[in-house]
């Protein structure tokens, strides 16, 4: 995985705790372990949606929550916009220190991931967007 797709991307959520400045969903794609994403407590679903700066194919997705503070999410579902709106390209269950996800290549510039459901409120450290030849 030699180049993340989705670092730097610019990140919105349906929620964020407090001012949203110190768990802002800028902290997901910011590269550093030590910054997350959350929401308010017990909030046990939101939606981050991620814009990518531009059209990138992709095959690999990585999500990592903030595992010090315990591992929460239950479920999650991760789609592309297209142009008649979003199509799921993958779903999981729980994400823990970290999760990989193998699909079809998918081409997208606009990417959300949505957490239906959540043990309490959950706590991403990272997402990445890789391609990967040999998959």
């Amino acid at each position: 995985f030699d180049e993340n797709l989705a670092a730097g991307a610019k990140a919105t959520a349906s929620a964020a705790r407090g001012d949203g400045s110190e768990f802002s969903p800028g902290n997901i794609t910011d590269g550093t372990a030590d910054t997350y994403w959350t929401t308010e407590n017990w909030t046990g679903s939101a939606t981050i949606t991620f814009d990518l700066g531009k059209t990138c194919k992709f095959n690999v997705a990585e999500l990592a929550e903030y595992i010090s503070i315990g591992q929460r999410v239950e479920e999650f579902v991760l789609e592309a916009k297209s142009g008649d709106g979003w199509k799921e390209f993958a779903r999981g269950t729980t994400i823990g220190y970290k999760r990989l996800m193998r699909f079809e290549p998918v081409t997208a510039r606009t990417v959300r991931l949505t957490i239906p459901k959540s043990r309490v409120c959950p706590a991403l450290s990272s997402f990445a967007l890789y391609f990967g030849e040999s998959l």
